[in-house]
């Protein structure tokens, strides 16, 4: 998921005429439908390329949503509420948002309402997983499957991508490689029937003519059909997305040791990602990496936004890649660890600028494309949660630490209930190791959240275990805290005089260790007497 006005207009060919049917049906809503059901057939190029012309009349924001509908590999369909709450944290990072699913969706459509936004819901899965995102006034969706869902959908605008024409494969093949502007029809025909007309097959496979590969006309041919008889043989028949895989494995087969490590190695990035990200996962210099992505790039096997400096490869390119990674199992864990460690560091540092009170530090310090997809699924990779990958090792400090040094962040992030669930991962680390000033962060962390989700009774037992903590390694700041936010939930239960009680019990250690929430505590103590 990102945020679609910093990405490059993609450049389309063939689909001129159908671009220029759709703009005018934008406003109601556009369900793109690839006819043959299978990937690189050009549906998301195109509605990012009508969201991109549509930014002048939406201009609050034009968000894109993988819901992942032919998603392989062991990635999950994100959950409705994950995708709303996502969505309007994206708008304003500050919003305090409910935790009950139906409050959130009327928030999310009274937000998109009055508000003028352009999303992608790329790869809608089904009816019921469309239901609950598309907008109904003021802002619109452009929607892509792999399903024919227009029977459910009446009010929107179908639109069906069909193959390209003889003409246009020309011209895809000839912009991938320059030199196939000198081939024959017929030439161009042969290669486009081995890939039937797939249009990401066609550009996958149009660099291995040009000038880097120099391959014959018949050594490509060649090279497709035993890429095609092998893939057929592994996976026991054809399938729609058997041309990119064909076109991939020729690609691959003519890469170098190196080249291909360095691919398959992409697999680990389920988003958008920066030069900086690979180069920590390919364990190079950012130069050298920048080199190889734009070899990459070259041909076509990733994408390059250069406007926002992001790369982005295919999810069916990367399902392939994930699978010769996945066979790797040492090398695949040190990958994730190098990922794992990248992305929650940029997430500390994200997390101390939001922390930060001046406005002016604060501004733009959320990157959408560094945390929306990467944060979450490092998080569920260091625990060893995302179905495939395997669990990093030695990084347990990782799972215990974590989400305190990233709280500010992960306070836009995530929502109430899941950090909560985080912190409770973090503890249950923190409680085999000896170290108890930890635990009592932990705890408070836990206790304050509960509370902020109305859940006294459980804060009050996070509370009370921290205090115990506290008090037997003579943690008095922590003894102190404890006891201040405990009173805040007892008050929130009605136990008044408990909560006087524990405040200033609080107040005497604060004064005692000079802490400056000593003022804090008086000031409430003042406002529970005026209300008695």
């Amino acid at each position: 998921m990102f945020d679609l006005s910093a990405l490059d207009a993609p450049r389309l060919i063939g689909r001129g005429d159908l671009q220029q049917a759709l703009r005018s049906h934008i406003e109601g809503g556009v369900l793109i439908i690839s006819r043959r059901g299978c990937a690189g057939i050009g549906a998301t190029s195109l509605a990012r390329r009508l969201a991109s012309d549509a930014q002048a009349d939406y201009p609050d924001g034009c968000i894109e949503i993988n819901l992942r509908g032919s998603a392989a590999g062991g990635l999950t369909q994100p959950a409705p509420a994950a995708v709303q709450r996502r969505i309007l944290k994206m708008l304003d990072q500050d919003v305090q948002l409910p935790e009950t699913p139906r409050a959130l969706r009327k928030r999310y459509l009274d937000t998109l309402r009055h508000s003028r936004i352009v999303l992608i819901l790329d790869d809608v899965a089904s009816p019921s997983q469309l239901r609950t995102l598309l907008p109904r006034h003021g802002s619109t969706a452009i929607i892509t499957s792999t399903e024919d869902l227009s029977a459910s959908f009446p009010r929107l605008h179908v639109a069906y991508v069909d193959d390209l024409s003889p003409n246009d494969i020309y011209h895809l093949m000839v912009q991938g490689a320059p030199d196939a502007a000198n081939l024959p029809n017929s030439a161009v025909k042969r290669i486009s029937e081995r890939l039937e007309g797939n249009p990401l097959a066609l550009r996958i496979a149009a660099p291995l003519l040009g000038q880097h590969h120099r391959l014959a006309l018949r050594d490509l041919l060649r090279a497709l059909d035993l890429a095609r008889r092998r893939i057929v043989a592994l996976q026991g028949a054809a399938t729609p997305n058997t041309p990119i895989d064909v076109a991939i494995e020729t690609c691959y087969d003519a890469m170098s040791t190196e080249l291909r490590e360095r691919f398959e190695a992409l697999a680990i990035f389920p988003a958008p990602f920066a030069e900086d990200a690979a180069a920590t996962v390919w364990k190079i210099p950012t130069a050298e990496a920048r080199e190889t992505l734009t070899a990459l790039a070259r041909a076509s096997l990733v994408d390059h936004h250069a406007r926002a400096g992001l790369y982005e490869v295919h999810q069916r390119v990367r399902t392939l890649m994930q699978e010769l990674l996945l066979g790797q199992r040492q090398r695949s864990r040190d990958i994730v660890s190098r990922y794992v460690g990248h992305y929650l560091r940029a997430a500390i540092q994200i997390s101390a600028a939001l922390s930060t009170p001046s406005p002016r530090t604060r501004s733009g310090s959320v990157a959408p494309y560094l945390i929306w997809d990467h944060i979450p699924t490092a998080w569920e990779r260091l625990n060893g949660e995302d179905p495939g990958w395997p669990k990093p090792a030695g990084m347990d400090r990782w799972i215990r630490e974590f989400p305190l040094y990233s709280r500010a962040l992960l306070n836009v992030l995530l929502s109430r209930g899941e950090y909560r669930d985080w912190l409770s991962r973090s503890l249950s680390i923190a409680a085999t190791t000896d170290d108890p000033r930890l635990q009592c962060a932990l705890l408070g962390a836990l206790g304050q959240t509960q509370a902020d989700m109305e859940q006294h009774n459980d804060a009050l037992v996070s509370f009370e275990r921290q205090r115990e903590i506290a008090r037997a390694c003579e943690a008095q700041d922590y003894e102190a805290e404890a006891l201040m936010f405990a009173g805040t939930s007892l008050g929130a239960i009605g136990k008044l005089s408990e909560a006087e009680a524990g405040w200033r019990h609080a107040l005497q250690l604060f004064e005692l260790l000079g802490d400056p929430r000593a003022l804090e505590i008086r000031q409430w103590l003042v406002q529970l007497q005026g209300a008695a």
